[in-house]
């Protein structure tokens, strides 16, 4: 397979019309994401995979999209190189999506079984009293939401390096020890007071 560059378009006397036509011809042509995933629907669909004729078409293609920005020359993708439908693993729409047999599909199933991941310490009971301060109430909604983006971010990295446990403590426990901690030795030299 022929990766080389395609030969650039010249222009001598650039103007700012010429900038603003490449832009907009740039942002209407860009379409490397739709050829990759059509490359890697379609590896796992054919059963000659990447090295199938169209898998090779579309490599060449997502070449060519990748120099587009020097080049100049959008990649122009036939619709015969559409897949219909894509694997699980790529999380496409239900109705648009069947089960890979391929070993992409076995990890990204594999990965799924993991046990779910249940945050701890979040009742008002565990809250730090300490740290409280006068009208928190009005505050614990917002925080009760990015508690939970928080915690679903864990638990994708989780899922991600294959972490099986939670094994951190809150923030607030740690600040809490630290406080202590720091108190006594502000007390202990006089600084605080």
């Amino acid at each position: 397979m022929d990766y080389s560059s395609r030969e650039p378009m010249t222009n001598n006397n650039v103007t700012i019309h010429d900038i603003k036509k490449f832009f907009v011809q740039y942002a209407v042509s860009n379409n490397l994401g739709v050829i990759a995933h059509a490359h890697l629907a379609l590896s796992d669909q054919l059963e000659e995979g990447p090295f199938h004729g169209k898998c090779l078409r579309l490599a060449q293609l997502h070449s060519d999209a990748v120099d587009f920005p020097k080049s100049g020359k959008p990649a122009e993708m036939n619709p015969e190189l559409r897949p219909k439908k894509y694997p699980d693993f790529m999380e496409k729409s239900p109705d648009r999506t069947y089960k890979s047999k391929r070993v992409l599909g076995r990890i990204y199933r594999e990965c799924g079984k993991h046990e779910a991941f249940t945050p701890k310490n979040d009742d008002e009971s565990s809250l730090f009293k300490d740290l409280l301060i006068e009208g928190y109430q009005d505050y614990l909604a917002n925080a009760r939401e990015c508690k939970t983006q928080y915690d679903a971010e864990v638990k994708s990295l989780m899922n991600q390096y294959g972490v099986r446990r939670y094994v951190c403590y809150n923030v607030y426990t740690v600040l809490a020890a630290l406080f202590k901690k720091c108190s006594q030795i502000f007390l202990l030299f006089g600084w605080l007071y």
